[in-house]
């Protein structure tokens, strides 16, 4: 198991907010993370969509569209506001896999989810498939050996310090700002902690 931080989901989820509304029909999807947000919105409010949801331009495109009226996106960006509010203060989070790894992983997520529930954003997406050009890694994870029982696995939560020099000015504006950062640092040590222990459990 390897324990990274990301500043993806907090980055593509605040980008969504800001631009989807505006640019409706016309925003363009540039990350898979951007795509996973939306799915996950549609899963937990049970929104309608017609398939496929996403469509790229052509097969070259590096972006894709979504396939809703100006009307469903409207309904989908009052929902991401909601989804927003309701788990501002939780925990992001995702597992990644190797292919041999899938159902150990998928075992191990929902574990520890139904473990720190109250802790963790609201998600339908607990784990992914790690590939190359879907992460954008410099390794893509393999499974390297056939030994029973091992397996290659990542556990991304939320990058408390992305960039220093932002976190001094909001700081200076707020009080508790660094009593409330050390409560999150806790929460994803408290994540990693419990990881490890269903990890040894599950065997």
């Amino acid at each position: 198991m390897d324990f990274h931080e990301t500043s993806l989901l907090q980055r593509y989820m605040l980008k969504l907010n800001r631009n989807l509304s505006y640019e409706s029909y016309t925003y363009k999807f540039s990350h898979w993370i951007e795509e996973r947000i939306i799915w996950n919105i549609i899963k937990l409010f049970n929104i309608p969509y017609r398939k496929p949801l996403f469509k790229k331009c052509s097969s070259s495109s590096n972006h894709s569209h979504i396939n809703l009226s100006p009307k469903e996106i409207d309904l989908l960006c009052e929902k991401l506001q909601e989804y927003l509010i309701k788990n501002n203060k939780k925990m992001p989070f995702y597992y990644c896999h190797s292919k041999n790894a899938y159902e150990y992983c998928e075992h191990l997520a929902q574990k520890v989810y139904n473990k720190l529930k109250s802790k963790l954003w609201e998600t339908k997406f607990l784990t992914y498939n790690h590939k190359f050009d879907e992460h954008g890694c410099f390794i893509k994870m393999s499974d390297v050996t056939k030994r029973e029982h091992v397996y290659s696995m990542e556990l991304e939560s939320r990058k408390e310090f992305f960039n220093i020099f932002e976190e001094i000015e909001k700081a200076k504006s707020h009080s508790n700002y660094y009593e409330e950062k050390l409560d999150d640092i806790k929460i994803g040590i408290e994540l990693a902690y419990n990881t490890i222990v269903e990890m040894i459990q599950i065997f």
